[in-house]
């Protein structure tokens, strides 16, 4: 497990190698798919999978003021998540494809 610090720091590397910390827009990308993600909810028992999974929580999401915990599939997604949208694509549909792969 891995705390949001650690990820984003490891995730800056990828984007710009040799830098030490993630640049704001990094960090503010990353911040708005978590709080996109946390802020669709999920309900377990629904047969859709955008509705039944998180994208970027293995468990259930922690509430504001909690130390985050990332998997190393939840920081997968999370790289994942920043190069689609570097690619154009808008961070809710981000996080819905994101929540269908899961």
């Amino acid at each position: 497990m891995f705390k949001r610090n650690q990820v984003e720091e490891a995730i800056a590397l990828v984007f710009e190698p040799g830098s030490a910390k993630p640049t704001s827009e990094v960090r503010t990308r990353l911040k708005r798919l978590l709080e996109t993600d946390r802020g669709l909810g999920r309900n377990k028992r629904s047969a859709d999978p955008e509705r039944a999974n998180f994208a970027f929580y293995s468990t259930d999401a922690p509430g504001r003021g909690v130390e985050n915990w990332f998997s190393d599939y939840d920081a997968f997604a999370l790289l994942i998540g920043l190069r689609l949208m570097r690619h154009g694509w808008p961070q809710g549909f981000t996080v819905a494809v994101l929540r269908r792969v899961k």
